[in-house]
């Protein structure tokens, strides 16, 4: 899960900052160590262990009062992981229309294996262009979960 900073609502963001400041080690403090019962000032860090097939990111757009995000946040049809470099490939965007995290509709574009993309809303299925996938759309329809396939 990719926290959205919106301390600058004004400026766009992308994806590969997002996983950049995900990434970043951060001093956690107070931290109470359960042996020693010592207070002690400690680094957090995360890092893949192991590429995965199929990596799924969820972008957190709700706030904990269930509240949207709408900040954009600009995503490539393809990404290299950091450190691994490992190669990934869009094949799925999930999106969220409504305000609030309890309400709205979700639709998905996605791709076939031709690499053709469709917009699957309920019962309607439509094609859709390349440049439509990585839209960002209006203010209540915001991409939240893309999925990507190691290439």
């Amino acid at each position: 899960m990719l926290p959205i900073d919106h301390s600058n609502p004004s400026h766009d963001v992308t994806l590969k900052e997002l996983i950049k400041n995900y990434m970043a080690s951060s001093d956690i403090p107070n931290f109470v160590c359960s042996l020693c019962l010592e207070n002690n000032k400690i680094k957090e860090t995360k890092a893949f262990v192991q590429s995965p097939n199929c990596l799924i990111i969820q972008l957190l757009r709700f706030s904990a009062n269930g509240r949207k995000k709408f900040r954009p946040v600009h995503y490539p049809f393809n990404i290299e992981l950091p450190v691994m470099r490992t190669k990934y490939e869009l094949v799925s965007v999930v999106r969220h229309i409504g305000n609030k995290s309890n309400g709205g509709h979700e639709m998905a574009d996605a791709k076939d294996s031709s690499g053709s993309w469709f917009r699957c809303n309920d019962s309607s299925v439509s094609s859709l262009r390349n440049s439509n996938v990585l839209h960002q759309g209006d203010r209540r329809e915001t991409p939240y979960l893309l999925m990507y396939t190691k290439k």
